[in-house]
């Protein structure tokens, strides 16, 4: 977890703390913690790293008057509160539009696919990491593509192996698992 992702969860848990837990969450220290981590993701790509105070308290004042309850909101109330805020003039960019997409798609956002993209996309948690990315087919510069290569497989980029090389070789897919875990020294 970066700072600025760090400060957004420390705001976000002390906003939840004067608000009432969801019944299905309320003694499940677990669940609150995966929730309060979405809610910080879908901040995350409207916050500003400059000027956060001001544009927290904003968001927050924009928040509460979307809310109808005393209890935490949900994700459609935070992108709607976030979104609500973006300053006037800004030059617009695509990362929220590219994390959008790729929630909805798994793709990379076609006329918006840049390495710095890539890594925003990365810094909010919406890709594991730049081996994520590369196998995913978003746009890497040439020292992200160095980094992707150190990384270890991510799960589904094992399997996606697993299957060419099965079809490949024309055997069953378990038996490709097994010599290529042992290859890897998995």
């Amino acid at each position: 977890m970066n700072l600025h992702q760090a400060d957004l969860t420390r705001r976000m848990t002390e906003f939840l703390s004067r608000r009432t837990a969801p019944k299905t969450i309320a003694g499940n220290v677990e669940a609150q913690k995966a929730e309060i981590a979405s809610l910080v993701r879908a901040v995350m790509r409207q916050a500003p790293r400059d000027g956060l105070q001001t544009w927290w308290q904003e968001f927050e004042d924009a928040l509460l008057a979307r809310m109808k309850t005393h209890g935490w909101p949900i994700q459609s109330e935070v992108d709607a509160a976030a979104k609500s805020i973006r300053r006037s003039g800004a030059k617009p960019d695509f990362f929220d539009q590219a994390a959008d997409w790729f929630a909805q798609t798994g793709k990379p956002l076609p006329w918006a696919n840049t390495p710095d993209i890539t890594y925003h996309l990365i810094e909010i948690g919406a890709l594991a990491s730049y081996r994520d990315a590369r196998f995913k087919g978003f746009a890497l510069s040439q020292d992200q593509n160095r980094i992707a290569l150190s990384q270890p497989m991510t799960h589904e980029e094992f399997d996606h192996h697993c299957a060419v090389m099965a079809k490949l070789r024309g055997v069953d897919v378990f038996e490709v698992r097994i010599r290529e875990a042992e290859a890897l020294g998995l």
